[in-house]
């Protein structure tokens, strides 16, 4: 008999004990959803009390709650008003914390822009800074060590940097005449640098190949002997620029501006796309390459210089461009 006693009271408090646990944890988990959602707890709480007093109030005809009696209708728009304003304050909801995620977003991502940003910049002006020292106290021409240093600064510096940076430090290279000794030519292959200024500037052997160059200033540019093999040169001005021995195999040329361009020994029938290419008095073309090159579309008469056409290849307008 006492063990049967012993065996009930054992149960009953394994129950009581589990009871409690589940009520602490409950306890707990509401709290936890309290902190998390606190205006949708609130709001699920309110309607939890007040669908509890309505039905008591019907079942039990409390007559205080004013709910004894009611018709299917009655109970119809005394939910429909309630249910509105609550989808209502849910959709209203939703929409600010989705309109406050992308504010967030939206200011994350340009502060990280703006990081990146003087990131790239501070590396230009390290970058001016260490190669102007250079120049002053190494002979570059002679010196191979300081060379190989140079060489291995650009290429750090173009990897980092953006498009218009690049055209920066190329343009610095020109004016410098360190491509001259072949420094950043060497280092191009790949290089983003679409709608660039590079105009007026020594790029002679440069390896541009698979480069994108969409849009980019190419006037008067000196590309002799440059490797520009499947680089995107769509959309590209090359008025006057020198395409004497370059390697154009490939490279698409769709609606580029060549017009008075020296492309001597240039393998132009090659390229990959012709398309609105304006070869108005291009310099150098055979009459086999003429042709094979209007076959493809490229523009050779009157017709290139239509202002009608997207690029204008009248290079008195070009020349006057502001870049």
């Amino acid at each position: 008999m006492q063990i049967v006693q012993y065996s009930v009271f054992y149960v009953v408090e394994s129950v009581m004990d589990s009871s409690s646990r589940i009520s602490i944890c409950g306890s707990e988990m509401m709290k936890k959803l309290f902190k998390a959602h606190p205006w949708s707890m609130s709001l699920a709480l309110a309607l939890s009390i007040c669908s509890i007093l309505i039905f008591l109030g019907y079942y039990l005809s409390w007559r205080w709650t004013g709910m004894s009696g009611k018709t299917f209708w009655d109970w119809m728009q005394l939910f429909i008003v309630p249910a509105v304003l609550t989808i209502g304050g849910v959709l209203y909801t939703h929409s600010r914390s989705e309109d406050e995620r992308k504010r967030i977003d939206a200011s994350q991502e340009a502060e990280k822009q703006q990081a990146l940003d003087k990131q790239r910049e501070d590396a230009l002006q390290y970058y001016f800074t260490s190669l102007s020292e250079l120049l002053l106290k190494e002979d570059l021409i002679a010196n191979s060590k300081a060379q190989v240093l140079a060489q291995a600064r650009t290429i750090t510096t173009l990897r980092m940097l953006d498009p218009v940076r690049r055209g920066m430090v190329l343009r610095f290279l020109s004016e410098a005449r360190l491509v001259d000794l072949g420094i950043g030519l060497d280092s191009l292959r790949g290089i983003d640098l679409h709608e660039t200024d590079l105009s007026n500037i020594n790029l002679r052997g440069a390896k541009l190949s698979r480069s994108n160059l969409h849009g980019s200033n190419l006037i008067r540019t000196n590309l002799s002997n440059a490797k520009l093999g499947y680089a995107d040169l769509s959309g590209a001005y090359l008025s006057h620029a020198q395409l004497d021995m370059a390697n154009l195999s490939g490279t698409n040329l769709s609606n580029a501006d060549l017009s008075y361009a020296d492309l001597q020994g240039a393998n132009i029938e090659d390229a990959q796309s012709l398309k609105g290419t304006n070869l108005y008095n291009a310099i150098g073309l055979t009459n086999g390459q003429k042709e094979t090159s209007k076959a493809k579309g490229a523009l050779l008469g009157i017709e290139a210089v239509s202002p009608s056409l997207p690029l204008s290849s009248a290079h008195v307008a070009l020349e006057g461009k502001n870049w």
